[in-house]
């Protein structure tokens, strides 16, 4: 929900207190930093990098990146 919503702050405080958050998969597969990604928030995509976000990880199905997300999205 951070991610969706673009609060820098709040994922700050949410790492804080667990870690794993940052690279925790949704049902499909989705990180914080394809969220982020795909909804063009790029401060949030700098923070998620900054704090070791994996800038590969892959969908379930269709093996897609944060990367993939971003070029398609135009972020």
């Amino acid at each position: 929900a951070a991610a969706a919503a673009g609060r820098v702050n709040m994922l700050k405080r949410i790492l804080e207190v667990d870690r794993k958050v940052l690279n925790q998969k949704d049902s499909v597969g989705y990180t914080p930093l394809h969220i982020a990604a795909e909804n063009k928030r790029d401060d949030f995509v700098r923070e998620l990098v900054k704090q070791g976000a994996d800038v590969n990880a892959k969908t379930n199905e269709y093996n897609v990146t944060p990367l993939h997300l971003a070029v398609r999205f135009q972020s």
